[in-house]
């Protein structure tokens, strides 16, 4: 595999134009922009405001998902371009806790709808 330079990049702004929504992304030297569509673009800023709608939306789910893992958002590298298409690795990290039932149906039990901590808005531990 060849070793390849990274950068360190955050997302300078959003703004909304008539096909989409420019995402800026940058460091402290150089910024660059890709386009998103509408819901993208404006999840995105959700996100940099800290507002959230009353029903989660994918990014929210992932999130809780990963919270349940116990697993961070590490690092994104953009490894592939094809046309407008970006395609990218999703590097995590993980705690090294194994923490599983003994018994599948405990499982089944937590995420059925009568369980009690289906309804509540606290993650649920896999």
């Amino acid at each position: 595999m060849a070793t390849t330079n990274t950068i360190t990049v955050s997302v300078k702004g959003v703004m909304p134009t008539t096909n989409g929504c420019a995402v800026f992304l940058g460091d402290e030297n150089k910024s660059f922009l890709i386009y998103v569509d509408h819901p993208v673009g404006s999840a995105i800023q959700m996100s940099l405001a800290c507002t959230r709608k009353p029903r989660p939306l994918t990014h929210d789910l992932i999130d809780n998902i990963l919270l349940g893992l116990e697993a961070k958002l590490d690092h994104i590298v953009i490894n592939d371009t094809k046309g407008d298409t970006y395609f990218a690795r999703i590097v995590l990290k993980m705690s090294n806790k194994n923490r599983r039932d003994r018994c599948p149906t405990k499982r089944l039990h937590r995420l059925s709808p009568s369980s009690q901590k289906a309804h509540s808005r606290q993650p649920i531990s896999v």
